[in-house]
């Protein structure tokens, strides 16, 4: 099975930063690389929602952050899925509904 990339518009470009506060790397877009840089803290937003303090560039890597490992390679190979927008949730129903299909 092969994988065909996402057309040039719907890629998604990230950097993999060293946290100075916890041993994990995580995927920064390019964009929320872009803001942390213009706020100037070194305070960056991963794909994963932590907010993340850059540590030194001689800082060796650490391990992946499992959340933005996952969702940079479900954007790779999940390319027609709307990821930002999944869509409505479809509930089990509730119990008040079970019980009226009990008493029928």
């Amino acid at each position: 099975m092969t994988v065909e990339p996402h057309p040039a518009e719907n890629r998604l470009y990230t950097t993999w930063v060293t946290s100075r506060v916890e041993a994990v790397d995580h995927a920064v877009t390019d964009e929320d690389m872009a803001a942390g840089i213009a706020d100037g803290k070194g305070i960056y937003r991963a794909v994963c929602g932590a907010r993340v303090v850059a540590a030194l560039l001689e800082e060796p890597p650490h391990t992946r952050c499992l959340r933005c490992q996952t969702y940079v390679w479900a954007r790779a190979t999940l390319r027609d899925m709307d990821l930002d927008n999944p869509g409505p949730r479809r509930s089990r129903p509730g119990l008040l509904a079970l019980l009226g299909w009990l008493r029928g």
